[in-house]
């Protein structure tokens, strides 16, 4: 009896435990532990915890940390957790063993990995198995198999069966797939009334935009008996992204049917169903021709869309340089009455050297400064940025501070009216950050340039977050967030981050230290650099990987290499391949150091000095040259300046400025 009641209590404890654990919405110290300990539940938990964006959860969104807790559950049998990893790309195994254990969502999924595979027998039985019990889209799968014939003969009526329940749990797709099977009579009796509703639910119950473009032609054009309604088929012309609506709705637009006139959203919409109505392009090209300013912008805009499909429509001569041509006196004559697109699109051509015109930061300076005038804060962020990176553009630097000041205040009251100010994107915070950051402008203020950097979203933000958390600079040290914000900013799609982070992992300073990974990474960049011809642009990953050669450091050790890669940046002066190839010379370590070498490593270190942004440590050997006679003579004097020199280099600042002008106090 005692041995009974032993196992009951055991029992209870463990099912109470189990509870505990399913019933664990948010992070804690408990669900961890018990994650780590080996709780398949808690490991599931965790993953769900670390994979929620929204904050609520009681930790950040960790897409590495959800993935190592999802695959550490799957392993120990949880098939939720099997379901979860298997979406990830190279883990769709994980799908098919979820599949087989009998979850169901994973059992249409894994159909669906079949069916893009073409092999629609299995899939169909796997559609089978989810449906049976109940799945939207299990259901809604099965009736397509039916409608297209694959993996079962064809047969419209029992396509209708599954399509309806599907429909009827809402399932948006199956909604507009029934309203098409009862607008066409295919297994069921035509009835226009009720496909009408059908796709009306669906266009309401999620973006499908066949559904919303079928919506608003009933309401156009009466079809099937619906009386007309252009108020309702103007919304939902507006929802359906179909380019034949959008022709419609830029009529609608312009003829004050079922709208206010309004001649710019005619234009645009124009723009947008150019390419699938003629009528819409011939509308647009007359408005232009009689001088109104946003057709012109939008004719120019189709145009410069052409250009990056050409050959495509059989006209003569259609290259990309024959619609730049067609493009260019539009934007032209559009900015000139004003258009603030077009003056915009303008300074962005001379800006980056695009569309067939040749880079002139003067015309961009131009253009750009009439946006300004209009007080439009795209203007204001544009010109700031070619204050800040063009060495060739004069610059006032309080100007350029009130020009982000002006520019984030628009941008924040834009965003705040339009509702979206969670997400704010303008590189004027990056630039006024750095402002306060060197003191430059206005006075310096690190907690200020930190607050600025959290605000921008872009990965410029994100990684001088990192940096400041690195390195305490406005905001406490803070190594995990510091990693966490280099890992996000590297793999949010900027090469100069993965550069950073790739600095990190051979420092080891953030995150265990791995060599292999960083020279992965240097050699990634490197090659990109080289075979794209923009060594002039960016070498310093070059450089780093040269270092790696010449080091051995994760790589076999290659010490020419090394020397021929330096060599390569040293011909677009690098200031940092001019001091290793120096410091390689001088320590004798790797080359034999001779006499030739020896008047070569004070050249190259001569050549470094007199860069605006030259490294302390070529300063420091530089002295040392002075001070033991290593290819000039002895000279204490010269040894000491270079000292002096080196000590008012603030480095700090220099770091986070790298990829600007901007001179450091």
């Amino acid at each position: 009896m005692k041995t009974m009641y032993r196992i009951l209590t055991i029992t209870c404890i463990l099912l109470l435990s189990i509870c505990e654990v399913m019933n664990a919405q948010t992070f804690s110290q408990t669900l961890l532990n018990k994650a780590k300990a080996g709780n398949a539940v808690a490991q599931y938990q965790l993953a769900e915890c670390y994979n929620d964006y929204s904050g609520s959860k009681g930790v950040e969104h960790d897409s590495d940390k959800a993935f190592y807790w999802y695959e550490k559950a799957a392993q120990k049998g949880n098939v939720d957790a099997m379901y979860k990893i298997g979406s990830w790309k190279g883990y769709e195994k994980w799908m098919k063993t979820a599949a087989e254990k009998g979850h169901t969502q994973a059992q249409t999924k894994y159909g669906l990995q079949l069916k893009k595979e073409k092999k629609y027998e299995e899939a169909f039985r796997w559609f089978k198995k989810a449906a049976d019990k109940g799945d939207a889209e299990g259901l809604s799968e099965l009736g397509l198999c039916y409608c297209n014939g694959q993996g079962v003969a064809r047969d419209y009526e029992k396509s209708i069966v599954y399509t309806k329940l599907a429909a009827e749990k809402n399932k948006t797709f199956a909604q507009y797939h029934l309203a098409t099977h009862l607008e066409d009579g295919k297994g069921i009796a035509k009835d226009s009334m009720q496909a009408y509703e059908w796709y009306k639910k669906a266009a309401d119950n999620g973006h499908n935009d066949e559904a919303e473009y079928k919506v608003a032609a009933y309401n156009f054009w009466g079809l099937g008996g619906h009386a007309k309604d252009y108020s309702l088929a103007a919304k939902y012309f507006e929802k359906s992204r179909t380019e034949y609506g959008k022709y419609i709705l830029g009529w609608m637009y312009e003829k004050g049917k079922g709208v206010e006139v309004d001649l710019p959203k005619a234009f645009e919409n124009y723009y947008k169903g150019a390419s699938a109505s003629k009528v819409a392009l011939t509308g647009l090209t007359n408005w232009a021709n009689q001088g109104n300013a946003d057709a012109q912008y939008w004719l120019a805009k189709y145009y410069t869309q052409k250009a990056y499909k050409p050959n495509t429509i059989g006209i003569e001569n259609d290259s990309a340089d024959f619609w730049y041509k067609q493009a260019f006196p539009l934007y032209e004559k559009a900015a000139k009455q004003g258009q603030i697109d077009a003056i915009n699109h303008l300074g962005y051509m001379y800006d980056n050297g695009l569309e067939g015109v040749e880079e002139n930061n003067e015309r961009a300076v131009e253009w750009y400064k009439k946006g300004v005038e209009k007080g439009n804060s795209d203007s204001m962020e544009r010109l700031a940025n070619i204050y800040y990176y063009e060495d060739d553009v004069e610059c006032d630097y309080k100007e350029l501070v009130q020009l982000c000041e002006k520019s984030i205040a628009i941008t924040e009251k834009e965003s705040k009216d339009k509702g979206y100010d969670y997400f704010i994107s303008n590189d004027c915070y990056t630039i006024l950050g750095d402002c306060y950051i060197s003191g430059t402008g206005v006075q310096k203020n690190e907690q200020k340039a930190f607050e600025l950097y959290s605000k921008d979203n872009s990965m410029t933000g994100l990684s001088r977050q990192g940096y400041c958390y690195r390195f305490g600079i406005g905001v406490l040290k803070d190594k995990e967030k510091a990693f966490k914000c280099y890992y996000d900013a590297a793999y949010g799609g900027s090469w100069y981050n993965r550069y950073d982070l790739a600095i990190i992992y051979e420092e080891g300073e953030l995150v265990k230290k791995d060599v292999k990974q960083a020279f992965e990474i240097y050699k990634d960049i490197a090659d990109m650099v080289l075979e794209t011809n923009t060594l002039s642009d960016w070498s310093d990953p070059v450089v780093s990987l040269a270092r790696c050669y010449v080091e051995g450091i994760g790589t076999q050790q290659n010490v020419q290499e090394g020397i021929n890669l330096y060599k390569k940046c040293i011909e677009v002066d690098n200031e940092w391949a001019e001091y290793y190839l120096a410091r390689l010379y001088y320590d004798g370590k790797h080359v034999v150091r001779t006499k030739e070498r020896e008047k070569e490593l004070f050249g190259l270190l001569k050549k470094c000095e007199a860069h605006k942004e030259i490294p302390v440590v070529a300063l420091k050997l530089l002295s040392a040259c002075y001070r033991y006679g290593i290819g000039t003579p002895v000279d204490a004097k010269k040894e000491q300046e270079a000292l002096e020199r080196a000590a008012t280099v603030d480095e700090g600042a220099r770091s986070i400025l790298k990829h600007s002008r901007m001179p450091l106090h």
